[in-house]
């Protein structure tokens, strides 16, 4: 009969290998990744061999998974997974950079939680019958109003899916091909976005992803089990996501908005310029080929399509200049930095697992919580977090 030791480790090795095909990786794959022999991934998904405290934790950090649900005593096929719909799409990177937002968003639930900074979620209802382009549109104008975001809505949507909807939103490096993505989870709604992009272009995925959010909040899907990926690809996009494109032109560039800095812009009603449409995209805190077909949606390009207009080098040059002068909206989100540096000066999370959750260097730690031991409402909320 086998012994405890024994049990652990084949119920270990099952729960490896189903977060692997979970995540559609192969052996090879995860074996390189790991600095392991193929044959070891194998031997230990089959419980014939011993992990290491260092091979858990690497899984764990590959897999998406706290170490403490890799050694759970339950059975393996019991849990409950996260289900990214189009997992299939995933390059491996991809797959990697998914499991990598899963176990960030655990850690930003625990954070909060521990903080005493849960933030209520406000996702409203929506009907999960939107089927047209203007139910999307609809919908932003809706969604804009009552989030207070005003006319340019780039610069202030980070901060209101933040702290009035209580989005986590996520954001980090990955040449996986990924867009974002999104989920509602058991920690709560969560959003991913690629800082590889610029910032209108991670603006822009915001919105997107948002719609997803409010749509998967709506149809039903189980908050244990809903989430969705975006690429970069035009051709991999699915209904929803045109119609979570239409809802992102909408919202981050009102109709209204834009009529009126035209009639600015051109109070003769003039053909727009390559300037006057770099200007637009740059007030509205989006790209110039975003801001493009948005007025070819509208029917202000004339005859040229965005296409044929954003394929001139004399105009994409200008836009490369002119976006070096000023400020990107605010695309970088700060309260999971917030919150774990807190939870690091209030005793909660060690030097080394601040490093991890902010993925720098050790030594860089100190400079990234310099700017936070100042302040007499800092040391007020440490105090309370402690």
């Amino acid at each position: 009969m086998p012994n405890s030791c024994e049990r652990l480790q084949v119920r270990l090795g099952l729960r490896l290998k189903q977060a692997r095909a979970r995540h559609g990786m192969t052996q090879d794959f995860v074996a390189q990744r790991l600095g392991l022999p193929r044959q070891a991934i194998s031997e230990i998904e089959n419980g014939k061999r011993s992990v290491s405290a260092d091979e858990i934790f690497l899984f764990s950090r590959l897999y998406g998974l706290p170490v403490e649900d890799l050694l759970r005593e339950d059975d393996p096929s019991e849990a409950r997974e996260l289900v990214f719909l189009r997992a299939e799409l995933l390059s491996d990177d991809g797959r990697v950079a998914i499991a990598r937002f899963e176990d960030l968003c655990r850690e930003y639930r625990w954070l909060e939680e521990v903080i005493g900074e849960v933030r209520p979620v406000d996702l409203r209802p929506v009907a999960p019958s939107m089927a047209s382009f203007e139910d999307a549109w609809r919908l932003a104008s809706e969604e804009r109003k009552r989030l207070d975001l005003g006319s340019t809505p780039a610069w202030s949507l980070l901060e209101a899916l933040e702290e009035r909807v209580g989005i986590k939103v996520l954001a980090f490096l990955t040449d996986s091909g990924l867009s974002g993505a999104c989920v509602l989870g058991s920690f709560g709604p969560a959003i991913f976005i690629n800082l590889s992009h610029p910032a209108p272009r991670r603006i822009y995925t915001l919105a997107h992803e948002y719609f997803h959010l409010l749509l998967s909040g709506a149809d039903g899907r189980s908050v244990s089990e809903g989430g969705r990926i975006c690429g970069a690809e035009p051709e991999s996009k699915t209904r929803e996501d045109k119609l979570a494109d239409q809802f992102a032109a909408e919202l981050l560039m009102p109709r209204e908005a834009i009529e009126e800095r035209i009639a600015d812009f051109r109070p003769h009603a003039q053909a727009l310029s390559g300037n006057d449409i770099i200007r637009l995209a740059v007030s509205f805190g989006v790209s110039t080929q975003a801001m493009l077909f948005r007025l070819g949606n509208r029917g202000k390009l004339g005859k040229m399509t965005p296409q044929e207009l954003y394929a001139d080098p004399d105009l994409r040059q200008i836009d490369r200049e002119s976006r070096t002068q000023v400020n990107d909206p605010p695309a970088v989100p700060r309260r999971f930095v917030t919150l774990a540096i807190l939870a690091f000066l209030a005793g909660h999370v060690s030097r080394s697992k601040l490093a991890e959750l902010l993925d720098v260097p050790l030594p860089k730690v100190e400079a990234c919580v310099a700017p936070f031991r100042e302040g007499d409402a800092l040391s007020e909320r440490i105090h309370h977090a402690g």
